[in-house]
């Protein structure tokens, strides 16, 4: 686990957490478009979070129904 000084966990800069969610989708051999599946956002954005490009919103897939970015569906622990 990556600490600060003060032994806590530190926040990851966005190439880091670009790095973490390429390498998760990898693990469990999703595609991009699968994690945009079940992200409910469209498949740029899932390309622009895995390139650490920062955006000033997250595209929600057609039909979906969060209102929020769904952003936090990418770190959210799930059951495979």
């Amino acid at each position: 686990m990556n600490t600060n000084t003060s032994g806590l966990p530190r926040m990851l800069n966005l190439e880091e957490f670009a790095a973490l969610i390429r390498k998760m989708r990898e693990v469990v051999q999703w595609s991009q478009e699968t994690l945009a599946e079940l992200a409910g956002l469209n498949v740029r954005s899932v390309q622009c979070v895995e390139n650490a490009k920062p955006a000033t919103s997250f595209g929600l897939a057609p039909g979906a129904r969060r209102p929020a970015c769904g952003l936090s569906r990418l770190i959210t622990p799930i059951k495979l």
